[in-house]
C-alpha cells in the first residue's frame, strides 16, 4: 500500500516524497531484520518460529520495494530473492524477480 502512495506522489510531481517513502521502507525493513526478540520467544512453538521466518521475508519485501522505487534494480532483486527463499508465498517476489 506505501510503495503505491509513493508512485502516486511521483506520478503527481512530487518526487521528494516518494524518495522519502522509499528510503522509509529501506530503512523500514532493515530495523526489522535487525530487531531480536530473545531466542526463548522462538523456541516455543513451531509456529512462532514459522511467523520469524514469514516477518523477515516481509521485511526483505519492504526493502526491495524501496530500492525498486529507488530505480536500484540490483539490490531490489536481491532482496526479492532474499523474500522468496524465506516465503514461496511472497507474490510481489515472484512477479518482480
Amino acid at each position: 500500500m506505501i510503495y503505491s502512495k509513493a508512485l502516486a506522489y511521483r506520478e503527481l510531481g512530487q518526487p521528494a516524497d516518494a524518495a522519502a517513502i522509499f528510503k522509509e521502507m529501506i530503512s523500514d525493513g532493515n530495523r526489522a531484520l535487525t530487531t531480536r526478540l530473545h531466542p526463548a520467544w522462538y523456541m516455543t512453538s513451531v509456529a512462532r518460529r514459522y511467523n520469524r521466518q514469514r516477518n523477515e521475508a516481509r521485511a526483505c519485501l519492504r526493502i526491495a520495494l524501496g530500492y525498486l522505487g529507488q530505480g536500484n534494480k540490483s539490490q531490489a532483486a536481491s532482496y526479492f530473492q532474499k523474500a522468496r527463499e524465506l516465503d514461496e508465498a511472497m507474490g510481489y517476489a515472484l512477479i518482480f524477480n
